[in-house]
């Protein structure tokens, strides 16, 4: 219960932060395209992170099909014996957005130095998808605890009624997550054209 309400702690942060980046690209300047390192460098890991979270828990899916292979072919024991394995990887969805809030926020300070805004608002975009795939991603997570402990107890001979609701729920977190991963890299692409010097244009 405790870690559940870090992980929702950690969500509202991420959206608020988000939100603050979406509302300052207002105050942009124009001109000669400019981007302070320290969002190149928050960017860059605000990136790689997702990344990594979002192969964990494609990796978690994978696991999951096993054990329902092995559950279908009445394998119980073997459900025993790598459920719970493959709970503690589930560690691997959330180890990588630990410091995207810190990130998101570096990259929301810095926001109103580039140029020009228009790049900003787009910038800003990207920093939203990115928090809300964060909490799409922490929310998986839970739900994944919540099926294998599930596919313990139906191994086990008890009843796990919820199954359904929550493979259905995960897999529409799944879809929503690659949507928004989608809509983060679509947005950096447009935010990096923006901020490309023209030709015969040297950067400020």
């Amino acid at each position: 219960m405790e870690k559940g309400k870090e992980l929702a702690a950690m969500g509202a942060v991420l959206l608020l932060v988000a939100l603050g980046a979406a509302a300052i690209y207002l105050y942009t300047q124009g001109g000669t395209p400019f981007v302070p390192e320290e969002i190149n460098s928050a960017r860059s890991q605000i990136s790689k992170d997702l990344v990594k979270s979002i192969k964990a828990a494609g990796d978690s899916n994978n696991n999951l099909k096993e054990l329902l292979i092995l559950e279908s072919e009445g394998n119980t024991s073997e459900v025993l014996q790598k459920a719970p394995i493959y709970k503690v990887d589930l560690s691997k969805i959330e180890e990588p957005l630990l410091d995207m809030p810190q990130e998101i926020q570096t990259v929301a300070d810095h926001i109103p130095e580039v140029r020009p805004r228009s790049a900003g608002k787009a910038l800003s975009g990207a920093m939203n998808a990115a928090a809300q795939a964060s909490m799409e991603l922490l929310r998986l997570r839970q739900d994944s605890v919540s099926l294998y402990d599930g596919l313990e107890a139906r191994a086990r001979g008890e009843e796990f009624k919820e199954y359904k609701t929550i493979a259905d729920r995960i897999k529409r977190q799944g879809d929503l997550i690659n949507s928004l991963y989608d809509e983060f890299k679509a947005k950096i692409d447009t935010f990096k054209t923006l901020t490309s010097p023209k030709p015969n244009e040297q950067p400020s």
